[in-house]
């Protein structure tokens, strides 16, 4: 079956072309499944990774899993466990992902090519039953939630003479309430499956933000602007845009290589917690500069922490109220310092140093999984007496990203353990970050452990071969030893290097 969708538009030249989109429907894609009797399933010699006895439930007896958009960008640890397999992933979920995350999108993909993991992309966009049409008064959004639920409605009639239940799993309400007439859940309530595994629901990363105390005077950071109002201000010259480059040993200082207004390519240095504004190492962000009588010279004072412990041999200077960004220790020769001061107009020329500026708004965020370890400081503070969920902040081995709150039921056992977390969001409430458990590495110091820590840090690949690749070695495994005229050594269409130093 051909679908016909055509409209006009207007080229950059100003011309006025007429495009049309074909879309073809068909009837014999497959459900996926190796024991279906279906005619046309039957007839198939597509694979069929999906395994006729998935897990067993009490709600839903036998199923297969069923994600959308939303679980996948913001459950994609959880996913990746090989425990979580029999994963029907629709072609729907797909191109809404690679638009929406591009790196969710290739972790989903190395597992569909996975063929142990038993994941199956289902062309519901290409189905001539499953295919819909957006309506007129319908979002993009609205309109591919309501694609999911009907092919989990189909699958759900399709599968049903093999005992088998499709379930959507979903973390958004609205999407959840118009499902009642297919199987669906949270996350969380999938996860209660799996309770052999107590650690998947530390992956949740649902961390409580409100969590302070009660003379906590932190009022939060500033809004961020929107992407329209950011390119307007990126057009308009009042932003300037660039990657976010953190201190090695500091994450409160940081600095932007811009183009600026007057047209000069300079470094704006971002300094202190309310400049950084939820902006972490790497990050593409919009920056306002500041006026030139707030300019200065690269950061000659050490800021910290205002959590960390007191250092006894740095005579500090009483506290100054900064916004709750941080606070000003010492000079880097050792002696203390006050807060610099333009007061003579005739010295600002000759104080005047490098640009200042402030986060507006976050282009792209460059978040990835961070090796870390629980902060020694809050665990002496918080000690627990049971395995209650609870919130700690870890500190990452990059020193220059901030401290990470995650919620996790494993505190006591992770402490002295190095492990990986993963950045969820970073709320305007919240002072820092917020995440989830990934998985444990090891012991720290560990040598093993360490080893692991530095090839995740520098993003070097050392995961096991795939079966495929195994596949193409000789099949003698490793007790294979060389043979010169096997190897076409004594031939000469090889040569026998060993003995060079």
């Amino acid at each position: 079956m051909l679908r016909n969708k055509s409209f006009v538009k207007r080229t950059r030249k100003g011309n006025i072309v007429r495009t049309v989109k074909e879309h073809y429907l068909r009837d014999d894609i497959i459900c996926g499944t190796s024991s279906c009797a279906h005619p046309v399933c039957n007839a198939s010699t597509q694979p069929k990774p999906l395994s006729p006895s998935p897990r067993d439930s009490i709600k839903w007896k036998r199923h297969y899993v069923v994600p959308d958009t939303n679980a996948l960008v913001n459950h994609i640890d959880i996913f990746e466990r090989p425990i979580i397999n029999n994963v029907v992933v629709l072609s729907t979920v797909l191109d809404e992902l690679r638009g929406l995350s591009m790196p969710t999108y290739t972790r989903v993909r190395a597992i569909l090519r996975d063929e142990e993991r038993a994941w199956f992309v289902f062309s519901n966009e290409h189905h001539r039953e499953t295919f819909i049409e957006r309506n007129a008064d319908e979002s993009p959004n609205d309109r591919n939630d309501r694609a999911i639920r009907t092919a989990v409605a189909w699958l759900t009639k399709h599968l049903k003479p093999l005992g088998i239940t499709p379930v959507m799993v979903t973390n958004d309400e609205d999407n959840l309430r118009k499902a009642s007439d297919v199987a669906a859940c949270r996350m969380d309530e999938l996860l209660g499956v799996y309770s052999e595994h107590p650690e998947l629901p530390d992956m949740m990363g649902s961390v409580n933000i409100t969590d302070r105390k009660s003379d906590d005077v932190w009022t939060g950071y500033d809004e961020h602007l929107s992407p329209v109002q950011v390119q307007a201000g990126l057009k308009g010259g009042l932003l300037v845009q660039g990657t976010l480059q953190i201190a090695p040993y500091n994450y409160l200082e940081g600095s932007v290589y811009a183009t600026l207004p007057d047209g000069t390519e300079q470094r704006v240095l971002v300094v202190g917690r309310n400049d950084m504004n939820r902006a972490v190492q790497g990050d593409k962000v919009a920056v306002q500069i500041w006026p030139k009588a707030q300019w200065r010279n690269a950061p000659s004072t050490a800021l910290v922490d205002e959590d960390e412990d007191k250092v006894p041999s740095v005579t500090e200077e009483p506290k100054k109220d900064d916004g709750g960004s941080a606070k000003r220790v010492r000079r880097a020769d050792g002696s203390a310092t006050k807060a610099d001061k333009l007061d003579d107009p005739a010295a600002l020329d000759t104080k005047l140093g490098e640009p200042t500026g402030h986060v507006v708004g976050i282009i792209r965020r460059n978040w990835r999984s961070y090796c870390a370890f629980l902060d020694p400081n809050f665990t002496t503070r918080n000690a627990r007496a049971s395995n209650a969920p609870t919130t700690v902040s870890v500190l990452a081995m990059d020193r220059r990203i901030p401290k990470i709150k995650i919620r996790t039921r494993q505190a006591d056992s992770l402490a002295g353990q190095r492990f990986v977390v993963a950045l969820d969001s970073w709320p305007r409430e919240s002072r820092y970050p917020l995440g989830h458990f990934v998985r444990a590495l090891g012991s720290a110091g560990d040598k093993a452990t360490e080893t692991e820590v530095l090839l995740l840090e520098h993003d070097v690949p050392f995961q096991p071969f795939t079966q495929r690749v195994r596949e193409d070695l000789p099949a003698e495994g490793a007790a294979w030893t060389f043979d010169a005229e096997r190897d076409q050594v004594v031939s000469g269409k090889r040569h026998d290097l060993r003995s060079l130093d």
